[in-house]
């Protein structure tokens, strides 16, 4: 441990400056997102847009030896309409999320307090990752160790649910779970206001509301997971001191235990990267359970309508740019724990520097 605290350290600072450049890119598309929907949704635009073309060709020459003839236009119009420079809008994001964080137990217009965003998407993701691990290791140390219905099992179902969509699965555990056997809440707001009417411990309402969130994603994406696990363990077991533990009449559960030790560090990697597909996945089936979570605020962030003058585009840059921010920041958090236990499972790891 004490050896290797300067790649924890390395871990960090890596994630870190990786963090601080996706927030800011993502922060420029957030502006510019803005910028396009209020010109899109203002004729100034292209008013502005018709008289530059209309000028005479010698005052367009020397107006294109500095800025295009559209940026102008787009320049006159952001002035016209109010809006901010991108580097202010940029600046006013930044803010809006810092007083989210500063201010969690402030409420918002519809009653909901801030941190409860936040929290009801973390959960959701954190229950379906232990999920994942804990049942995903199990099936694939079993399938690549042992084989038999195991390995047959996985290699069914990991090609066939990779082609199915998890809110595909969330419609038939609708179906089965909800409007057949009425088992499980399948709103999980209105499940928590009833708790709050009536009585009862809201820990509880939170667990019984995400138990059918979490099968849904669980049930999309273990295969996967337990797959890559089984072809480690079948490349694993057929190493020289796998051979040699079997040959010493070792028992199986020593030796499972021991290539579930060296291929959690590479399965961990792989959570690290997929991480986002996780978190993508979660915030889908937060709308169609009614989760007032992260992936919640980012769906109501954009829509299009119909108004006087036609089609009309509504985008909230702030709601946008939240969501991409508290997605970065899960996925900073996951990937500097996983990385983290990568190099504390793994006993390689470190040995070049005390040599």
């Amino acid at each position: 441990m004490s050896g290797r605290w300067h790649l924890y350290l390395k871990v960090l600072i890596k994630n870190l400056a990786l963090f601080v450049i996706g927030v800011l890119v993502l922060d420029y598309l957030a502006v510019l997102g803005h910028i396009n929907a209020e010109l899109y949704n203002s004729d100034v635009y292209g008013d502005y847009l018709d008289m530059v073309s209309h000028l005479p060709e010698s005052v367009k020459k020397v107006i294109e030896k500095h800025v295009s003839l559209e940026q102008l236009a787009k320049e006159m119009a952001m002035e016209a309409l109010g809006i901010s420079s991108k580097r202010e809008l940029m600046k006013d994001h930044l803010e809006v999320v810092y007083h989210f964080f500063a201010n969690p137990h402030e409420k918002t217009k519809a009653g909901y307090e801030y941190y409860t965003y936040i929290l009801k998407s973390l959960l959701l993701v954190i229950f379906t990752e232990l999920f994942i691990l804990t049942f995903g290791l199990y099936l694939g140390l079993r399938a690549g160790y042992r084989g038999g219905w195991a390995d047959r099992f996985l290699s069914v179902l990991t090609p066939l649910f990779s082609a199915i969509p998890s809110w595909f699965i969330a419609v038939v555990l609708l179906y089965t779970l909800y409007w057949k056997a009425s088992l499980l809440p399948i709103d999980f707001e209105g499940h928590l206001r009833n708790v709050s009417i009536n009585g009862g411990s809201l820990p509880l309402a939170y667990l019984m509301g995400l138990l059918l969130p979490v099968l849904t994603l669980v049930v999309a994406m273990i295969w996967e997971y337990a797959f890559n696990v089984r072809n480690l363990i079948k490349f694993e077991s057929n190493e020289g001191h796998v051979l040699y533990d079997r040959a010493r009449g070792l028992p199986d559960r020593r030796i499972m235990r021991k290539l579930l030790r060296t291929a959690l560090p590479a399965f961990l990697t792989f959570t690290t990267y997929n991480f986002l597909e996780i978190l993508m996945s979660a915030f889908v089936v937060e709308i169609i359970f009614n989760i007032h979570g992260v992936g919640w605020i980012l769906v109501s962030s954009f829509r299009m309508g119909h108004g006087v003058n036609g089609v009309t585009f509504y985008y909230s840059s702030y709601g946008v740019f939240f969501a991409a921010f508290v997605m970065m920041l899960f996925y900073f958090i996951n990937a500097v724990v996983m990385e983290s236990l990568y190099i504390h499972l793994d006993p390689r790891t470190g040995r070049e520097g005390r040599r």
